[in-house]
């Protein structure tokens, strides 16, 4: 073995922790620091994911509840006399002389919806009255809804219109 004075074991001892120390410091101090570097920048963006995600979360929560509540509501309702429905709203406005035809079809939505769609063409109207009897089937609690509204002026001079009016409602399919 060689003997080494004590300035050179000094200096081998020196040499060797500082490559030690090098080693340590290159292999996982450096990367231990720039990963915390990186989640210190990443952290803030995946916690505003985060809150975005929970908004999103609740609205879609309430969209489920107020779905559910719909679907209740229709279930609930007696959808099945939107005919005898929509004759009592006629007469009520005092119409039965401008109606000319009303007729009720039933369509498949899905395997769990029916939709009843009422047509209902009335001729020689005023503008009042079939602003009344529009309101008068939406101010009501039933279900039903507009779905199709075609007017038109009459060949009269007096300016009278001709209305074609599909009146729908939701059904739960009860054929299942």
């Amino acid at each position: 073995m060689i003997k080494l004075t004590k300035r050179e074991r000094t200096l081998a001892l020196a040499t060797g922790t500082f490559l030690v120390g090098w080693i340590l410091y290159s292999l996982i101090l450096e990367p231990t620091r720039d990963d915390i570097h990186k989640f210190l920048r990443v952290i803030p963006q995946k916690q505003q994911t985060l809150r975005e995600l929970k908004l999103h979360a609740r609205e879609y929560r309430l969209l489920c509840q107020k779905t559910e509540q719909v679907k209740q509501k229709l279930t609930s309702s007696n959808n099945s006399s939107l005919l005898q429905f929509l004759e009592d709203s006629i007469s009520q406005c005092g119409l039965i002389p401008n109606r000319q035809s009303i007729n009720q079809q039933t369509f498949p939505l899905n395997s769990e919806w029916l939709e009843t769609v009422v047509s209902v063409e009335m001729e020689k109207l005023t503008l009042p009255e079939l602003v009344k009897f529009l309101t008068g089937i939406r101010s009501t609690d039933t279900t039903a809804y507009l779905k199709s509204i075609n007017i038109e002026k009459g060949n009269s001079p007096d300016s009278l219109l001709n209305a074609t009016i599909q009146i729908a409602s939701l059904q739960p399919n009860t054929a299942i």
